[in-house]
């Protein structure tokens, strides 16, 4: 979508790859850096975009929900599940140091690594298969309760999500959105400014 609304530098996605490739810091270069990371969709159906406007929240519930239905997810979909989703595909992704990458990801503090909050949001972390993840074919257990609902953080030992692995690893680059301000793409922790490409630095 990125590439479709002139947001980036490049305008394919092989030149895309080869800049980003090119870059000490492996990020993708916006080229508008202050637009919304999320646009507004002009209508319900989605069939045009105001690029200079966030989105509302209701938008991302409502495209979530309609995601949801056309992989067959059945059970609720929130927008929470995107920053679980995010925090487990991370963690995964930097084994040993998952759990510090997860962090990063999720702005905890060391009080919630220590505390064990940052590891209830990623939990138990196993051997992925990628591509298998990718073909829909991914046996691993993200622990349903029976009714269907998503676990409680305060469950021990649960991992939070209802959502499935290929909902999940299509939402593994977003964020969660502020009901009080736009998500800009220069706000963006480093993990995620790697995949969403902000172009601003970081301390």
């Amino acid at each position: 979508m990125a590439l479709r609304t002139g947001a980036t530098v490049a305008t394919t996605i092989d030149e895309l790859m080869e800049q980003t490739l090119a870059r000490s810091d492996r990020t993708v270069q916006w080229a508008h850096p202050d637009r919304p990371v999320l646009c507004k969709f002009t209508n319900d159906q989605g069939r045009g975009l105001v690029v200079e406007r966030p989105a509302f929240v209701t938008q991302l519930n409502n495209t979530l929900k309609a995601a949801a239905r056309a992989i067959g997810v059945t059970v609720k979909v929130t927008a929470h599940d995107l920053r679980r989703g995010t925090a487990q595909d991370t963690a995964r992704l930097a084994t040993p140091t998952g759990i510090e990458s997860a962090a990063a990801v999720l702005y905890h503090k060391p009080g919630s690594v220590a505390s064990g909050v940052t590891q209830r949001y990623v939990g138990t972390i196993g051997p992925t298969d990628w591509e298998k993840r990718t073909e829909l074919e991914d046996d691993q257990d993200f622990s349903l309760l029976p009714n269907g609902k998503r676990q409680k953080l305060d469950k021990p030992g649960g991992v939070a999500s209802d959502i499935t692995p290929a909902l999940r690893s299509a939402a593994a680059v977003s964020t969660p959105i502020s009901t009080t301000s736009p998500l800009r793409s220069r706000d963006l922790p480093p993990p995620l400014r790697l995949l969403t490409g902000a172009s601003r630095a970081f301390s």
